[in-house]
């Protein structure tokens, strides 16, 4: 397993662990929630939710009144109606054409703000682009991490972010304060996925049309000095400095075989702790494979199959079990099952993981370790030390060799993983009762 791939499992570690915690907070105010799901969601024009709104579908259309928050995932987003708390929305698309008391936080592909759009509070976002339309207003603060905004309509106090290319056209009361970054690359725009918002074309770096206004000062980092035409447009000044240019680090001086001596002191450690703690299961498990490695290697197979098939089922029964429950009008028991599917998940990719970074290796090698000292060394054998520091030799060299590593490595896994997989079967048939015999009536 390359560090490449492995930071990638990290990051979807961390990602569903975070997904879990949101799920359990959400679970403690979501008694007076409002819960929605299907394809598509229609919110219509005389109907009124009295509480929060959460909202996962493919498509959501709000063009009547939510009175508290609403969370919305989706592809497409449209608010045509009034949000009178928090707009939390995430999607391909968000339209905002209605009104948000409080403030918008949004991230996609395509956010745009019709003209009739009224954000009584700030407006985050992040994504690829973001559009202000003439005649929208933003009564707080923009903030903004994206690659490109056109801003059309009024901001009534600042702007902040870093962007790539910015065009202001509307009015900003307050601040600007950006950093883009200048270059004349090919846009971004063009390579994204089609969506049904269209997206306004940008010019590189800042660009101040003859009608935008800013009542404060223009402050902004670039790689190079944009052009500002007319000396009204900005009332408090302008400052710019030019972006700060990223140095390499001098790469550190590489010692030969460091990364494979860590690896090796590494799993050394954890291997010490694992035989200390559960001595017996991991002999077991290395028996196993011994015993019956072909058996163990079928076996594995069919446990990776079960493992990603598992994720995926607790995936789908927590989604409509929250549906359902949604639909039901039980609002904090749909939160509460989604919080406890995604950490049951957020549970099981972690112990596959940890399994197959670690205790595979350790398993494997204490066994092929084991198995050469009582041939080489009989008297070595019995120290589990010897055997596993043996086989972990063995192990981290074959690895550093390629192709051949990442063959050994995926023989490894399969094989710890059948051996896993023949020990739970064997707990479970513990478990089971074992059937009394019955006795029979005797004949008078």
């Amino acid at each position: 397993m390359n560090a490449l791939h492995r930071a990638r499992i990290r990051s979807m570690i961390i990602l569903i662990v975070l997904l879990a915690l949101v799920g359990l907070f959400a679970a403690a105010p979501a008694h007076a929630a409002d819960t929605r799901g299907g394809d598509q969601v229609v919110i219509g024009r005389n109907e009124v939710i009295e509480d929060d709104l959460y909202v996962a579908a493919n498509t959501v259309t709000i063009d009547g009144t939510v009175k508290g928050d609403l969370v919305a995932v989706a592809s497409q987003i449209t608010i045509n109606g009034t949000v009178e708390g928090d707009l939390l929305t995430a999607g391909q698309g968000v339209v905002i054409n209605g009104v948000v008391n409080d403030d918008v936080r949004a991230a996609g592909q395509a956010i745009m703000l019709g003209p009739n759009a009224r954000v009584g509070g700030d407006l985050v976002i992040g994504g690829l682009s973001l559009e202000n339309q003439a005649g929208s207003v933003v009564e707080g603060d923009l903030l903004a991490g994206a690659y490109q905004a056109l801003l059309s309509g009024r901001i009534g106090q600042r702007v902040r972010g870093q962007l790539n290319r910015l065009e202001l056209r509307g009015t900003v009361d307050g601040d600007v304060d950006i950093a883009v970054a200048g270059d004349s690359s090919p846009s971004a725009v063009q390579f994204s996925p089609a969506g049904q918002i269209p997206i306004p074309t940008v010019r590189p770096n800042l660009t101040l049309a003859e009608s935008a206004r800013i009542g404060g000062k223009l402050i902004y980092q670039s790689s190079a000095e944009a052009a500002i035409s007319p000396a009204g447009q900005v009332a408090g000044g302008i400052a710019y400095s030019q972006l700060p240019v990223a140095e390499t680090p001098a790469a550190a001086p590489s010692i030969p075989g460091l990364y494979y001596l860590q690896r090796l002191a590494g799993l050394l450690l954890i291997g010490l702790l694992l035989l200390w703690l559960t001595p017996a299961w991991t002999r077991r498990l290395a028996d196993t494979v011994q015993a019956r490695p072909l058996p163990s290697l079928a076996w594995g197979l069919v446990a990776f199959v079960a493992f990603v098939s598992a994720v995926f089922a607790i995936l789908i029964l927590t989604i409509m079990f929250a549906i359902a429950l949604g639909y039901l009008k039980l609002g904090g028991l749909s939160a509460l099952a989604v919080g406890l599917g995604l950490l049951i998940n957020a549970t099981l990719v972690i112990g596959y993981i940890t399994f197959i970074g670690y205790i595979a290796q350790i398993v494997l090698s204490y066994m092929v370790g084991r198995w050469l000292l009582q041939r080489a060394r009989p008297a070595w054998a019995e120290w589990p030390i010897a055997s596993l520091t043996v086989g972990l030799l063995l192990y981290v060299g074959l690895s550093a060799i390629p192709w051949l590593g990442t063959l050994v490595g995926l023989l490894v896994t399969l094989l710890a993983l059948g051996a896993l997989w023949d020990w739970g079967r064997a707990i479970i048939q513990r478990m089971r009762p074992t059937p009394r015999p019955v006795v029979g009536l005797q004949a008078a």
